[in-house]
């Protein structure tokens, strides 16, 4: 009982000298878990006073709340390691990035989603992909599922977050202008501000009375049911670590158009048996691949059974 005690009491080595934390790591080092040494004690002591509590039997906490560029917090947490402590902390305003850098390289094995995500770790993390396991998502296709009784409301059918600007809705939005105007679109994003890109692309491109927009957060039933008001689905974002919109769509029975990046060659195909690949960021490109499929009701149809 008292060792469980021990692991869960840290003690703030607080203070402004060697001396003074030497004394208080001998005197508590069987009694305490962790001793913390903070930006003070160590910008004072320098890593002796880390391998003083070390040597004395103490584990460490450095507590520097390391915040910089990715790359320096990423070798700054190397260099902790190096020194023997058993927990360091980073700033969270460093951002997403910074803390995946800092904590990627010392994971005992990681796992991730897509092949397009395993060489992303390599190249952002520097992390070799034969340490890179991929065990592909899934989706439940007992949930998702067509529902032949719901009528169809739109042409076009994109779920996402809108305001991502990597979800290439500024493309989607001019290849639709480049369309004949019966041709419609309709957006489920629940978070979609009133001064968002979404009010600004329909003024922009005119294409007031062919976007429908759901503004409100679904649950699984609605959105199912969503998926099939919509005769295909499309996916114009620029990168994807794996794709649930495309995977989703494809389980209710709808074809994909998306950009050929990311992750979404990997889960919608690349034969074209049960959706398109366009270019990135090519309007044109994404205009034709929409008129193709659409114009032609059987062919629409096929796709969407092949993507089931």
């Amino acid at each position: 009982m008292m060792n469980e005690a021990r692991k869960r009491l840290i003690f703030a080595l607080d203070v402004d000298s060697f001396e003074t934390a030497q004394k208080w790591v001998e005197r508590l080092h069987k009694q305490v878990g962790l001793f913390k040494i903070g930006k003070q004690l160590f910008t004072r002591c320098g890593p002796r006073v880390v391998e003083m509590v070390r040597e004395s039997g103490g584990d460490v906490f450095l507590d520097l709340k390391y915040h910089d560029i990715p790359n320096t917090v990423a070798k700054a947490g190397i260099e902790a390691c190096r020194l023997g402590v058993s927990m360091f902390n980073v700033h969270a305003l460093g951002g997403a990035k910074m803390m995946q850098q800092t904590v990627a390289p010392r994971l005992a094995k990681i796992v991730t989603v897509s092949e397009a995500s395993r060489a992303a770790i390599e190249k952002y993390f520097k992390i070799s992909e034969k340490d890179v396991s991929v065990v592909y998502n899934g989706t439940d296709t007992e949930i998702f599922k067509p529902l032949p009784e719901v009528e169809k409301e739109a042409d076009l059918l994109f779920v996402g977050r809108t305001e991502e600007r990597k979800k290439g809705i500024g493309t989607m939005f001019e290849a639709l202008s480049m369309l004949p105007d019966h041709v419609t679109l309709k957006i489920v994003d629940g978070r979609i501000p009133r001064d968002g890109l979404v009010p600004k692309l329909i003024a922009r491109f005119g294409l007031q009375g062919r976007v429908s927009i759901i503004d409100r957060m679904l649950t699984v039933p609605e959105l199912v049911e969503q998926y099939s008001t919509a005769k295909v689905a499309i996916v114009p974002s620029f990168f994807e670590g794996f794709g649930f919109p495309a995977s989703e769509a494809m389980a209710c029975g709808l074809s994909v158009i998306a950009n050929a990046a990311g992750a979404l060659p990997e889960v919608i195909g690349t034969n074209g048996r049960s959706g398109r690949l366009v270019p990135p960021r090519n309007a044109r490109a994404t205009a034709d691949a929409m008129w193709d499929i659409l114009r032609n009701p059987a062919e629409t149809q096929r796709m969407g059974i092949a993507a089931r």
